[in-house]
């Protein structure tokens, strides 16, 4: 992984419910297939590990592996490309490729630290298991096939579906930006949202600071903030593991 993202650069199909609208956008689909072939080998390579750890930097939010939207698209483009197998009668090329992509997305959810990459995650099997039902119930898949998606989709466990690390995670990355970044200088611009993160943020005039500060004077105590930032924290967190 590392800062490898998976890139995906073409617009994903949409769903394909049967088998003659599958076929009807079967050109479509190979295009798509085939401009994702550089992201396929990523996706083989990845499944080589037992288990796909997440190593952003706790105030990293960059998060450059597993883009958010490129993933999801990438999953919506590997669907469209089982049922086109199916579809064509070779439901079993379909399976095998099913089975990668759900496998590395398996080994990524207990691991992902960010919340949106999480729910992100945690939806694409959804997807994938209507994808293997819809293969399983397909005239032309054999037993050998049905075994195949049987032994790869195992109940989701707890660890998987938790939310518990990346609540964790929002909580320290929002401590963190208290006690190391905001100051009585930078207190307005932690309004505006994203600011303290882009590459290249625009400093703040002279008389934007001194109202900041004199802002902060007034309405700010860190460790008051920090205080009632863990009191808001503590049972989100709580409940997040129960989910």
């Amino acid at each position: 992984t590392g800062t490898n993202a998976i890139q995906v650069i073409m617009r994903a199909p949409g769903w394909y419910t049967n088998a003659t609208e599958t076929l009807l956008h079967a050109t479509e689909i190979e295009n798509d297939w085939q401009k994702l072939e550089q992201s396929r080998q990523i996706i083989k390579q990845l499944d080589k590990f037992e288990i796909i750890a997440d190593l952003n930097e706790v105030s990293n939010y960059s998060s450059p592996n597993f883009r958010f939207i490129d993933i999801r698209k990438l999953a919506q483009v590997y669907q469209g490309h089982v049922l086109l197998c199916a579809a064509r009668g070779k439901p079993a090329d379909g399976a095998r490729d099913l089975v990668e992509l759900h496998s590395v997305i398996r080994k990524a959810m207990p691991y992902s630290r960010y919340l949106t990459r999480k729910m992100i995650l945690a939806v694409i099997p959804v997807w994938n298991i209507e994808t293997a039902n819809n293969l399983a119930d397909d005239p032309s898949c054999d037993r050998e096939t049905l075994e195949m998606l049987y032994k790869a989709f195992p109940p989701l466990t707890h660890e998987d579906v938790s939310l518990k690390w990346p609540v964790v995670l929002e909580y320290l990355n929002i401590k963190h930006f208290i006690e190391k970044e905001l100051t009585a200088a930078t207190f307005l611009d932690s309004f505006k949202l994203f600011k303290f993160y882009e590459d290249d943020p625009k400093p703040s005039g002279f008389w934007m600071i001194n109202l900041s500060r004199a802002t902060a004077c007034l309405f700010f105590r860190k460790n008051r903030t920090l205080r009632d930032l863990k009191m808001l924290y503590e049972p989100i967190i709580s409940g997040a593991d129960r989910i």
